[in-house]
């Protein structure tokens, strides 16, 4: 009976009845890869910029003029995040427009992913001339500014960082309800 135990001791410590050596299994790596889309951010000229705004007609179209450079910007825009999953159920479309010079694209793209902007976001590639000429249809000179347009796409109301998150949200919501 003794013999019983020996081998049942001997089995459970994995040195009877094998000849190959017991492998410890490794961990799988996780891939650092996220499976979630990442923002993109498109290099446009103001004429590009203008035509992807128009291209939304049918739709109440917000226009978020910010850059990477810009505080209140950044502070604002989760509210922003916020008010596009809120507000898309009622046929509005957010947008944003970076005021930030082409070579800090990385730094642009960075805080867009951090944001989970999942919406259209441009760079301005232009030369100042063609952008200010352009800022006289669509202001794009000093961020923070919100743009508004209706569903017919007219330019109807521009907010700066003067203003409320509430009284925005209120002014685009009482917008978009109109049919």
């Amino acid at each position: 009976m003794w013999w019983y135990l020996t081998i049942f001791v001997l089995m459970s410590l994995g040195l009877a009845c094998s000849s190959a050596p017991v492998e410890t299994p490794v961990p799988e790596k996780h891939s650092v890869e996220s499976k979630e889309p990442a923002p993109k951010l498109e290099k446009v000229t103001f004429e590009q910029f203008e035509k992807a705004v128009a291209g939304y007609k049918g739709q109440v179209v917000i226009v978020d003029v910010w850059g990477e450079f810009c505080i209140p910007c950044k502070k604002k825009f989760p509210s922003i995040m916020q008010m596009n999953k809120d507000l898309a159920k009622l046929g509005v479309v957010f947008m944003t427009v970076s005021r930030d010079e082409a070579e800090n694209e990385k730094a642009v793209l960075e805080f867009l992913t951090k944001q989970k902007a999942l919406i259209p976001n441009f760079i301005l590639v232009d030369s100042e001339e063609n952008i200010q000429e352009g800022s006289k249809r669509i202001d794009v000179t000093v961020p923070p500014q919100m743009h508004v347009f209706n569903r017919l796409g007219k330019l109807v109301k521009t907010f700066d960082n003067k203003n409320k998150e509430a009284e925005v949200e209120k002014f685009i919501r009482d917008l978009a309800e109109k049919k």
